[in-house]
């Protein structure tokens, strides 16, 4: 059984904070967030796009909207 995710309801990431759980899950385990950009629109991001750490895997920090104005 996976292990229960951090809470992250209520974090910021750029223009995206976290709003809730979802239900969905990556074949890795990694649970997915819903999150709200600046611009109003909600986008469901795998947690591990969240972090900051410093990976190969890109870091999600808005909408998909937002992102191709960029």
């Amino acid at each position: 059984m996976p292990s229960k995710p951090r809470n992250r309801v209520g974090e910021i990431y750029g223009k995206l904070t976290v709003i809730g759980l979802s239900d969905r899950r990556s074949k890795a385990g990694n649970v997915y967030w819903w999150c709200i950009c600046e611009c109003g629109k909600k986008r469901e991001v795998s947690s591990d796009c969240l972090s900051n750490k410093k990976r190969k895997k890109k870091t999600i920090t808005t909408c998909k909207k937002c992102s191709k104005e960029i």
